[in-house]
Parts: structure tokens; sequence; C-alpha cells
């Protein structure tokens, strides 16, 4: 039986990605310019207003944002929720980036970045769980 949410929404590229974070770390609707000026403050990227316009375009087409117009500026809203996506995502990462092996995954994120005692208590209650 498949996940609920396995597979609802296609997989967002690596710059499709940064502009969803974008949409997702900030608490309103927000336009182009402010999404523009976020990608060059943050990502230091120099990216053209049709480009980014593109990558919402494509991410509307997912699902994941919606895009009303007010006078002649466009304003993009979260449809989904990141932890909603994650979920979604998370599987199909240890499914064909590790073998379907989460132990193997758990190891190369220890290897990369390390857990925190908080984190290595989460995980211990899960297990024990």
């Amino acid at each position: 039986m498949k996940n609920q949410l396995e597979n609802q929404y296609p997989r967002l590229t690596e710059c499709e990605r940064i502009v969803m974070e974008i949409l997702w770390n900030v608490s309103e609707d927000i336009s182009l310019i402010e999404i523009l000026a976020i990608i060059e403050e943050k990502h230091n990227r120099d990216w053209k207003r049709q480009t980014v316009a593109t990558f919402l375009s494509h991410i509307i087409k997912k699902g994941l944002i919606s895009a009303y117009r007010i006078g002649r500026i466009f304003f993009y809203r979260v449809e989904v929720k990141k932890i909603d996506y994650i979920r979604q995502e998370a599987p199909d990462i240890i499914r064909y980036r590790y073998s379907d092996n989460v132990g193997q995954f758990l190891f190369a994120l220890n290897e990369s970045r390390g857990f925190t005692s908080a984190e290595k208590e989460t995980m211990l209650q899960l297990v024990n769980s």
C-alpha cells in the first residue's frame, strides 16, 4: 500500500528548490521582486526576472504554490507545507539513493554533519516506540 503523499507532488529541480525554500521561509505571500532580492542577497545568484518567473511557473504546475495578481504585480502563495513535501520526498531519497537502507542513510548523514544530543535522543525514542 502506497503512502498517501507518495508521488503526489513532482520533484523540484535544484533551482526550483531554492525558490521554494524562499517561499516556505516567508510568513506571507511574496512578490517576484521580493523573491529576486532574497535570491541575490542570500544565495548570491544573479538570476533574471524571467528565469525566476519560469521557475515559479513550473512550481505552480507542480501544485506547490499558487499566484495572483494585484495591478501589475504577481504574488505567490504556498499551497503545500514544507513538512508535507519532505514527508513525501524522504522515503524516495532513502529508497533510491541508499537502496532502501535507513542505516546507510543515517551513517552518511552522521559522517557529513553529525548529530546533536537532542537529535540522538529523538532517534532513540523513535526506535524504541
